[in-house]
């Protein structure tokens, strides 16, 4: 049955990027420093393992810079607002 709805996955990991960004957004700084290093963390652990198996070891790498590159946009964000 989820073969035939494949596209609701992608609307909860769209709806799960944006409440992460919000946190990541209003939190004090000193949690969201933590909170946005822990996702960081287990969203490439969890998207790399899957897509090295399915795509490959460089499709892995580019998704870790990507997550790599807006964790650190979303800090100079933060620390913006609070300067």
């Amino acid at each position: 049955m989820m073969n035939q709805h494949v596209s609701g996955i992608f609307i909860l990991c769209g709806l799960w990027l944006i409440i992460i960004g919000l946190l990541g957004y209003y939190s004090p700084k000193k949690y969201s420093r933590v909170f946005l290093l822990f996702v960081l963390i287990a969203h490439s652990f969890g998207a790399s393992s899957w897509l090295s198996m399915l795509y490959g070891f460089w499709t892995a790498i580019i998704y870790i810079l990507f997550n790599a590159i807006l964790f650190y946009k979303i800090e100079d964000l933060v620390t913006q607002d609070t300067i």
